[in-house]
């Protein structure tokens, strides 16, 4: 078969043995695969690459079994060798592996460290496959993705020996360099970052790096703790103070909190986890703090309860009595907003939030304020559905039985579940039905859309259905989330993603971060998150909870000659065989113990005043709660005992006196309004570019705009001119015409461009090496709001701050040159322009603006430069300088 063919099945093979116990949907499974792998790439900076060598087969193997048998005299040997020869599988062997000779054992630790190595090889195929793809495309469309940025400028770095011009340029303006959260760095990042700051140092500049080595959470994002001493290192020539300022201080807990947190994370104490070894304790050994709070700094309360259970279910249940039952007590002395639940894994922020919502507790979570999750915003998306594909029934189906249907139209609910029964069998399309069956409801609240869809932008669309379903009156609590869905669909078409079915793609596969409502600073609602989100936070209530779940990772990842390989190990298959495999499954194995550990130790600390402590029987760290010495133990009987209980008893209770009780609670407000309330009312704030409806109804006018993007789009792929210019028009004019799919006329467009590059200014600006497309940061006038040049941010002081693309940018020795083209207009200005964005009036004056903004921003950066702007007005072949 084709290359294609072979390789899918030997995906097949490794899918079928790796995969098991998943859904059959290796579609879904190799995009996630490879997108895993990519992101590895990017972490480490190194790609994969298949594993190649020559590996004796099983059948090999065996025959030496049969020779290993005629110097075995141990009975129950004899009959492991025979069962394995017959069964042909090698892991009955694994208890009488190290009774084999030298010779053969050498031979079975190859053979397994090979099939672990092949075990991958199809995936990484289909990596390079897809590699191919992306570089032809972004070849094509001449494009880089963000998370490769880094990457391409460490290779550019290693490949080329040389900084970037804008390491110069950094270099001349920044001196000095403070670093937070050092130890979540990348290595990748910092090989970047060193360069300016040895600049930095050299010049009598400084570096000045933050972090915490114990609150190192994100290894699986390639943060490199080991950097945190390494640094120093590479500076030895550099005079100055180099050792390390350790803070001892705790300004967030109070006497007993810190007390117990001290005892917990005491390196002996910690000497209790198994698989931790001396290197990680080491990490510790400068956890001991000192209370410095400033206000109400004694008391403190801390609780430790022991979760049983038999399996994950059981945990959970007991996780969550324990929690409710605790949670009664704290909401009766504090506001919702003061307490927060930590978890470890995502689907514990689901389960706890699951359980709080039952129990009608304002939770603000990933789930609570994830807009897939809204049930309202469901009904908009099953809307969209239904207008981008009338044939889906079920899409409908939902929107007309949904809460906003019912509430615009006054239809009851009833009798449109009855009216669903009835036609749930009929073959005609359920839509046509209802238009037949219910023809004001469907002229009123459907038909509009129905006819509009494809042809109005699909922000102007949803829009149109918040205020014909008069969405914000009438469920007032879910505005936010109404504005979230806006501000997502305006920035998918900044991205240029303007299709209905282009944003139905996204809402279904898109990253869950892209759907979350950022919370307001202040909401009265119980916390949930986990422990990565919470870092740097702090609470005056925390329940932690942290569920042992069993870890499936099956593949790991190596280096070799500045390659990623991928190894298959299992801890009860090949794992015994292999002193190698053993050695990669163990180091990752201490590492993931390190994570779990720093894990504990940032949610220990987030307390201010009160913990609970949820911690299972069977986790690696229930030891460290036990106390060792039987007579520090006392009975509970009128106050809380001063020192702990054993975890095996009912609880671990540590306080010196009662919390100081709060003021009373606030009145409860559902989450959702308290958030729409804590924003400006937002149909005032947006702003949306005008969008000029003549050209769409005057062809003439938007074949002129087609031809003025094609003329700048031209001018951006030629560079500098050597040699031929006519020639070299012709084949930039030819290869715009094929990249860009312009079907005007191409002879008239050649024409006017060797018209233009017989002036004499042209030809100088061509002279030297420029930047097409060259983009700034500044402030525009206010008139300048041109769709190639969109809203970047707030600069401090409140302005408005834009990324502009100056169309050439020329830098020489004793000047730089900025040039904007104007295309389809008189210099005057009469004509308005198709490039900027529309203004009522237009005129001359205000693209001088435009090119002195251009020239005061660059000044900014390049103070000793003379500046020189020009407009080209093309068709016109008029330069003016300005």
């Amino acid at each position: 078969g084709t290359e294609e063919t072979k390789l899918f099945d030997r995906f097949l093979d490794s899918f079928l043995s790796l995969e098991a116990r998943r859904s059959w949907q290796p579609k879904k499974i190799i995009q996630e695969n490879v997108n895993n792998l990519r992101k590895e790439e990017s972490i480490h900076g190194l790609k994969f690459a298949e594993f190649h060598s020559g590996i004796e087969g099983k059948e090999e193997i065996l025959k030496i079994f049969e020779k290993e048998k005629q110097g075995v005299t141990d009975k129950r040997m004899l009959k492991a060798i025979d069962n394995t020869v017959q069964t042909g599988e090698l892991e009955k062997m694994k208890s009488w592996i190290g009774k084999l000779s030298h010779a053969t054992q050498r031979k079975i630790e190859e053979y397994f460290y090979n099939i672990a190595s092949l075990k991958f090889n199809s995936y990484i195929a289909i990596l390079d496959r897809v590699r191919s793809e992306l570089e032809e495309i972004k070849r094509r469309k001449r494009i880089i993705f963000m998370d490769e940025l880094s990457l391409r400028l460490d290779e550019f770095i290693e490949r080329e020996g040389v900084v970037p011009e804008i390491y110069f340029m950094l270099g001349d303006i920044i001196y000095h360099y403070l670093i937070d959260e050092f130890q979540d760095t990348n290595k990748i990042q910092w090989d970047n970052l060193k360069p300016l700051v040895e600049n930095s140092l050299s010049q009598g500049g400084s570096l000045f790096y933050v972090g915490d080595k114990k609150q190192a959470l994100y290894r699986f994002r390639g943060g490199d703790v080991s950097l945190f001493d390494k640094v120093k290192d590479d500076f030895l020539s550099v005079k100055g103070p180099k050792e390390p300022d350790t803070l001892n201080n705790n300004f967030r807990s109070r006497r007993n909190i810190v007390k117990f947190n001290n005892k917990i994370f005491n390196p002996e104490n910690l000497k209790k986890i198994s698989g931790l070894d001396e290197k990680a304790i080491n990490v510790y050994k400068n956890s001991r703090q000192e209370v410095s709070r400033m206000r109400n700094p004694e008391g403190g309360f801390v609780r430790v309860k022991k979760i049983e259970g038999e399996n994950l279910d059981e945990k959970l249940e007991n996780l969550r009595n324990e929690m409710l039952s605790n949670l009664e007590n704290i909401i009766s002395r504090h506001n919702y907003e003061d307490i927060a639940v930590l978890v470890k894994h995502q689907e514990d922020v689901r389960n706890v939030t699951h359980w709080l919502t039952e129990k009608n507790y304002p939770v603000a979570s990933e789930v609570t304020m994830d807009l897939r999750k809204n049930s309202f915003i469901n009904e908009i998306v099953s809307f969209l559905r239904f207008l981008n594909f009338p044939a889906d029934n079920l899409s409908f189906s939902s929107f007309i039985s949904g809460e906003i249907f019912a509430r615009a139209s006054g239809f009851d609910r009833k009798e449109m579940f009855s009216f669903l029964q009835d036609n749930r069998e009929r073959k005609t399309l359920l839509y046509i039905i209802f238009r037949d069956k219910y023809e004001k409801l469907w002229i009123e609240y459907i038909e509009p859309f129905f006819k509009k869809v494809g042809f109005l932008p699909l922000y102007d669309l949803v829009f149109e259905i918040f205020k014909v379903y008069s969405l914000i009156e009438k469920f007032p609590e879910n505005e936010a989330f109404f504005m979230r869905l806006l501000e997502i669909i305006k920035e998918r078409e900044d991205e240029g993603e303007n299709s209905l079915q282009s944003f139905l793609d996204f809402w279904n596969e898109g990253e869950s971060e892209a759907f979350q409502l950022v919370l307001p600073e202040h909401i009265n609602a119980i916390k949930v998150s986990t422990v990565h989100k919470a870092k740097g936070l702090s609470f005056a209530v925390v329940l932690v909870a942290f569920i042992t779940r069993e870890k499936n990772i099956n593949w790991f990842i190596t280096e070799k000659d500045r390659k990623l390989m991928l190894k298959h190990i299992t801890k009860t298959g090949n794992y015994p065989f292999s002193p190698r495999l053993e050695k990669i499954y163990d180091t990752e194995e201490k590492l993931g113990i390190l994570d779990d550990l720093n894990s504990l130790y940032v949610a220990l600390t987030r307390v201010e005043d009160e913990m609970f402590i949820f911690m299972p029987s069977d986790s690696d760290f229930a030891g460290l709660f036990e106390e060792e010495e039987e007579e520090e133990e006392e009975e509970e009987t009128g106050k809380l005992p001063e020192v702990a209980e054993k975890v095996g008893k009912k609880s671990f209770v540590i306080a010196e006196e009662t919390v100081q009780v709060p003021a009373p609670r606030v009145e409860e407000v559902p989450v959702s309004f308290q958030v729409a309330l804590a924003f400006p009312h937002w149909s005032e704030k947006i702003c949306r570019e005008k969008i000029d409806t003549g050209t769409f109804i005057d062809s003439k006018r938007r074949k002129m705009i087609e031809r003025g993007n094609f003329i700048h789009y031209i001018l951006s792929v030629i560079n500098k001119v050597e040699g031929d210019v006519g020639n070299l028009i012709d084949e930039k004019v030819d290869f715009s015409k094929e990249e860009k799919g312009f079907n005007g006329d191409t002879g008239e467009i050649k024409e006017l461009l060797h018209r233009i590059f017989s002036i004499d200014e042209v030809r100088e600006w061509f002279s030297f090496d420029g930047v097409n497309e060259k983009e700034v940061v500044g402030n525009p006038p206010s008139c300048f709001r041109s769709s190639r040049e969109p809203t970047f941010g707030k600069k401090a002081g409140g302005g408005q701050t834009n990324l502009m693309r100056i169309d050439r940018f020329i830098m020489t020795p004793d000047k730089i040159y900025i040039i904007e083209y104007k295309t389809g207009e008189e210099y005057s200005g009469q004509i308005s322009t198709p490039k900027v964005a529309t203004c009522d009036s237009l005129r001359r004056e205000e693209h001088l603006k435009q090119v002195s903004n251009y020239i005061n921003t660059v000044r900014e950066i390049y103070p000793e430069k003379k500046i020189e702007g020009y407009l080209l007005y093309v068709d016109e072949m008029k330069v003016i300088k300005v």
